[in-house]
């Protein structure tokens, strides 16, 4: 901005000046930058250029005072500080960015693999307990139907002149046990394989099953009216 000055008149034409007569002269105005202090003269129309000038001189004195400024050793060292600990920052912000990623990523991987454990041992689960309740389902059917599991056999003989005296009806008891208990009592049949008697009489020699369980047998053997009876033999089978 630039301040008008007084305009400087001319001295009065006089025979001592030796001029003619006739009107003064135009002086020029007179301008001050407030900015550099200078004092310019001219009319208005240099005006303008004369700024435009100043404001470009005052730019590269301050781009000259930048670069004639100088730093100490202190200076530069605190200065290599700061650039260095930026960088560090720096460096450190993206690793934990990168690692809070991978965290991140883990975390999801982790938590499908564990979805899917869970739905491979639900899935295995389900599959178990439905064969066990086929299984039991089987075998309440077994158990209610009847059917032959195994059979065993044994021989039952007469003790020794149990039946050889007497007459009329006389019998004797014997008893035989199961290799291995059945789960239920079983079906027995009897056979005579063996009957000596007296020739004299006639053979009249019975065999019934007396008792049975899931353990073993009784067996009565037996015979009547005046038959002499010196041994029998008699086979059963037991099935269940």
């Amino acid at each position: 901005m630039y301040e008008q000055a007084e305009p400087v008149r001319s001295p009065v034409s006089g025979p001592s000046s030796g001029r003619t007569s006739g009107p003064p002269p135009q002086s020029p105005s007179v301008h001050l930058s407030s900015s550099t202090g200078r004092v310019r003269y001219g009319n208005d129309a240099s005006d303008k250029r004369d700024e435009d000038q100043e404001t470009s001189d005052t730019y590269e004195e301050a781009e000259a005072v930048k670069r004639d400024v100088t730093y100490t050793p202190a200076d530069q060292a605190t200065m290599q500080q700061l650039q260095q600990h930026q960088t560090m920052v720096a460096e450190m912000t993206a690793k934990d960015q990168k690692f809070q990623a991978e965290m991140a990523a883990n975390i999801l991987k982790v938590r499908d693999e564990i979805q899917l454990l869970q739905a491979e041992l639900a899935a295995k689960d389900r599959k178990i307990e439905a064969e066990m309740a086929a299984k039991d389902r089987k075998i309440e059917t077994l158990e209610q139907r009847p059917y032959i599991e195994r059979c065993e056999t044994g021989v039952l003989e007469l003790p020794a002149g149990s039946l050889r005296e007497g007459e009329g009806g006389r019998n004797s008891i014997v008893s035989d046990t199961f290799r291995r208990a059945f789960r239920k009592p079983p079906v027995v049949t009897l056979g005579l394989t063996k009957v000596d008697v007296d020739r004299w009489q006639n053979t009249r020699v019975y065999s019934a099953v007396e008792s049975v369980s899931t353990t073993g047998i009784t067996v009565r053997i037996g015979t009547w009216h005046d038959t002499r009876v010196h041994d029998v033999v008699v086979t059963w089978m037991a099935c269940g």
